[in-house]
């Protein structure tokens, strides 16, 4: 990829604006080696010390949830730390991540693509 074409947002510094495109990359390419691998991706920083049942909290509330169709569920009160997603919604997710790497940080992207899939589904079928 070439960062060097990477326009300026947010006010940031080129730097800044480089690392976080960099950033996006890498989070595009994690998910796409993970999305075969399980059923679900939980994003999580590297530095969380979780409870010791914090995974089973997770499946326990994603067995209470039926059959309902969720989008990502938010397991804490910080941006994007938490967030778990279908493995097979991460394809869609990558696109988006590579087309707008240079845009946006990959939490608001993330939030981006939730809202656009709830969009999606909200809307009525049109024959």
């Amino acid at each position: 990829m070439d960062f060097a074409l990477t326009k300026r947002t947010f006010n940031d510094s080129v730097d800044r604006v480089l690392w976080r495109a960099k950033q996006v990359i890498d989070f595009a390419f994690v998910f796409s080696y993970a999305k075969s691998l399980s059923s679900y991706y939980l994003v999580i920083e590297d530095d969380i010390i979780s409870s010791t049942q914090y995974i089973t909290a997770v499946k326990d509330f994603i067995t209470s949830r039926g059959n309902h169709r969720w989008i990502a569920l938010h397991f804490s009160g910080f941006l994007g730390i938490g967030l778990l997603f279908h493995n097979s919604d991460l394809t869609n997710l990558i696109r988006l991540l590579i087309m707008f790497h240079q845009e946006q940080p990959v939490d608001m992207l993330m939030r981006q693509f939730i809202s656009l899939q709830v969009i999606t589904i909200s809307l009525p079928n049109v024959n």
